[in-house]
């Protein structure tokens, strides 16, 4: 999804889905862009509401399907992408409730569920959104 500033800037839309199980947290190593070990994100597509694309691009990147989240967060700012944005709107959910097995599709080369520990392990290796989001919630 894309909109207008007020000054007529264009803002992608980006969702990025923070999924939690046992006290650990699903990270992937992406392959494109924004490279890095990131959380499951992606952009919201034209005519589709935060919710669904939630849905979709946690399914679609873990094989996961959320079944409730609520949104904690949104930043707005400047930060290019593939898709040829220069601005973005994050809005950023919890998953409180999700069900199947994880199963990464071709965006990672790698997914796992990491502990605190290990995450401020690999703190200069995670995607800059990813960091944002966990010094956010007081995991960084």
């Amino acid at each position: 999804m894309e909109t207008d500033s007020s000054d007529g800037r264009k803002i992608h839309h980006v969702i990025i889905a923070i999924i939690k199980r046992d006290d650990k947290y699903l990270l992937m190593d992406r392959v494109n862009e924004p490279n890095g070990i990131a959380l499951p994100m992606g952009h919201v597509k034209k005519d589709e509401d935060l919710e669904e694309a939630l849905r979709r691009e946690a399914g679609e990147e873990t094989g996961l399907t959320v079944k409730s989240s609520h949104l904690i967060l949104e930043r707005e700012g400047k930060a290019g992408c593939r898709h040829g944005g220069l601005y973005h709107k994050v809005h950023v959910y919890e998953v409180l409730r999700e069900e199947g097995e994880v199963r990464p599709n071709k965006e990672a080369k790698s997914m796992r569920w990491y502990t605190v520990n290990e995450i401020r392990g690999i703190e200069p290796k995670l995607e800059k959104f990813t960091k944002y989001c966990f010094r956010q919630i007081g995991v960084l």
